[in-house]
């Protein structure tokens, strides 16, 4: 990771930056900072999560890019309109009965 972006304190955050202006070139759109003309796309972390409780900044981002498999966002906002809240699709229910349905048709 430190030669991938040499001179960058913060793995996590040089990533995480990095992610945020390609996926805005790469899309041609005005997304991946909060000003006015972008769109409004939000993750927000969960502070009371053990990986992310007292910290900040950096070490927030850090501590969010490299926590493995724990799920440590708790909503998603995509366009202004919640998409995960507390942790939770707003389709999962949705999503899984069409999965069993896809499995079971499969079977």
């Amino acid at each position: 990771n430190v030669a991938a972006l040499p001179g960058t304190r913060s793995i996590g955050a040089g990533l995480y930056r990095a992610a945020l202006a390609g996926g805005a070139q790469a899309l041609g759109r005005p997304i991946g900072a909060l000003s006015a003309g972008c769109r409004a796309d939000l993750v927000v972390l969960d502070g009371d999560h053990p990986l992310l409780v007292g910290r900040a900044g950096d070490v927030l981002l850090d501590s969010w890019i490299f926590s493995g498999n724990q799920n440590v966002v708790r909503d998603v906002i995509v366009g202004g309109r919640p998409v995960v809240t507390q942790g939770r699709h707003v389709d999962e229910d949705a999503i899984a009965a069409e999965f069993r349905a896809t499995v079971a048709d499969l079977a």
